[in-house]
């Protein structure tokens, strides 16, 4: 596999992309995956696993934590690899409960996520379409900024915001 510049835009994307297809992966042969954050340092990546409170949290919970630790460690970028429960209409407007890989890639200046919805069956995880989207920041973006400035619909009720 080649190697990646993750401090550069197209470096970002591709480490977000291999990170989709790890949790995918992850997923189909053992039906979970750990949700994770990691700091990449100078030349250094040191991996975190979230605290409980924070992983059972609201979004913007988990952005405060990684945020934090970006600060006290002086991090360079911020990657983030979530599993999250989301709702959303189908075309009869009924509502449909899926799962979703979540994966940011995130500079003070730059922030690339990825997310992958699916949904558990007996059979395995089935899987919708790749959603990604990019965009500038003025520092570490909470996900209210990241949604509104990538045209979503943001319910701050939905992400914890205060």
């Amino acid at each position: 596999m080649e190697t990646i510049n993750p401090r550069t835009p197209g470096g970002m994307r591709e480490a977000m992309l291999r990170s989709i297809e790890f949790c995918r992966m992850q997923l189909e042969m053992f039906g979970k995956f750990e949700q994770r954050f990691a700091l990449l340092i100078g030349d250094d990546t040191a991996e975190f696993t979230l605290s409980p409170r924070a992983a059972a949290s609201s979004l913007t919970r988990i952005f405060e934590e990684a945020h934090t630790e970006a600060v006290r460690k002086s991090a360079d970028i911020v990657f983030l690899m979530l599993n999250r429960v989301i709702a959303s209409m189908n075309q009869q407007r009924e509502v449909e409960h899926w799962e979703l890989i979540f994966v940011v890639t995130q500079t003070r200046h730059l922030t690339i996520l990825g997310m992958l919805p699916f949904r558990r069956t007996k059979s395995g995880a089935v899987f919708d379409e790749l959603q990604t989207g990019e965009c500038e920041t003025d520092s570490l973006a909470m996900p209210q900024d990241i949604f509104e400035k990538l045209g979503y619909v943001v319910d701050e009720g939905a992400l914890g915001a205060p």
